[in-house]
């Protein structure tokens, strides 16, 4: 009698109740992405690090020779960027939590590549770093690196510096 009254009814409700869940979705809030080259198989005065750090409001890079003395122009220098270029990124940063991202040895190795690493860093203080190393990549990292790499094609200076 209690299975075929009261079960039934409970099930209905248990089944109305998981129906309604959804999956966890990923809003951890990207405050800042800094994203890093280095040179390394180039002679050790002209090897260099690039670091650009990307915020909701603009992007700096700062280059600086690997060895002293070097032959790099350094400097920092801040960009403007436009919010409708920078929005999709942290959208994409934030999409996926770090854990996400696996490493995978690749079957070719590019001679002469730089070693390139995207640092997160979330609103609670936390971070995730990924470094892509000739020969390996990154599994669910690859359209991050690509819009990263759009941006840095397309920036351009705060103002223009006139030597004389």
């Amino acid at each position: 009698m209690f299975i075929k009254k009261i079960l039934p009814p409970c099930l209905l409700i248990l089944i109305f109740a998981l129906s309604a869940c959804t999956a966890k979705q990923n809003t951890a809030t990207v405050t800042a992405i800094q994203y890093v080259v280095d040179t390394v198989t180039l002679p050790p005065d002209l090897q260099s690090r690039e670091t650009y750090t990307f915020t909701p409001e603009s992007v700096t890079l700062k280059r600086e020779g690997k060895s002293d003395p070097t032959q790099v122009y350094e400097g920092e220098w801040k960009f403007t960027a436009d919010s409708e270029l920078l929005s999709p990124l942290f959208a994409l940063a934030a999409q996926k939590e770090c854990k996400e991202y696996i490493s995978e040895d690749s079957s070719s190795m590019k001679v002469g590549a730089p070693i390139e690493s995207i640092k997160l860093t979330f609103e609670s203080g936390e971070s995730c770093e990924l470094t892509f190393n000739p020969g390996t990549t990154i599994k669910g990292a690859e359209t991050l690196l690509d819009k990263i790499h759009t941006i840095v094609e397309t920036l351009q200076p705060v103002a223009e510096v006139n030597v004389q």
